[in-house]
């Protein structure tokens, strides 16, 4: 692995030192270029951290999918039909709960305003953010709602642009 501070402890000149930052946030800011720690980070990891890493990840969404679930007083058969694919029910508590649990993965305030900043924080890849982003912008309502309403609105079309789950760290199944 490159040393990227190199420049600067070689006694590089101002102007090349100047060129080594430019080059770095200029690409990094066209998303061609991520930094070499963060592949290295990828490549490097132990396969079994990352499992375990992500089987935490599915814990503790669970945990907060049951909790909601108790907290809103939700049907429990109306969690298992949507987990399912059934999206024909429009019952409030089900709503409530689909805020409740953006807002306990830190996606959605009580308000039912969408933290763009947090949802972008949980993929690491730029190709992935841009994607992710247009899909985000995309499923929120501009129209003013309800924040259960805003919730759901958000999954609903999430779950329809993304049936497969490609972004699954911006939902919430």
């Amino acid at each position: 692995m490159v040393n990227k501070s190199e420049p600067f402890k070689m006694g590089a000149s101002k102007e090349m030192r100047s060129f080594v930052i430019l080059l770095n946030y200029g690409l990094l800011c066209c998303g061609q270029f991520m930094p070499e720690d963060y592949y290295y980070d990828i490549v490097t990891r132990d396969p079994d951290d990352l499992m375990r890493e992500k089987e935490n990840e599915v814990r503790a969404l669970r945990a907060f999918q049951a909790d909601c679930a108790e907290d809103v007083q939700v049907k429990p058969d109306l969690v298992v039909n949507l987990k399912s694919g059934d999206w024909q029910t429009e019952d409030v508590s089900l709503k409530k709960w689909a805020l409740c649990v953006l807002m306990k993965l830190g996606l959605m305030t009580a308000q039912g305003v969408f933290k763009m900043n947090e949802a972008m924080s949980k993929i690491p890849d730029m190709n992935d953010k841009i994607i992710a982003e247009k899909l985000i912008d995309d499923c929120l309502s501009l129209q003013a709602t309800t924040p259960h309403d805003a919730a759901w609105n958000y999954i609903k079309c999430h779950h329809q642009k993304d049936p497969e789950g490609n972004f699954s760290s911006l939902n919430i199944f």
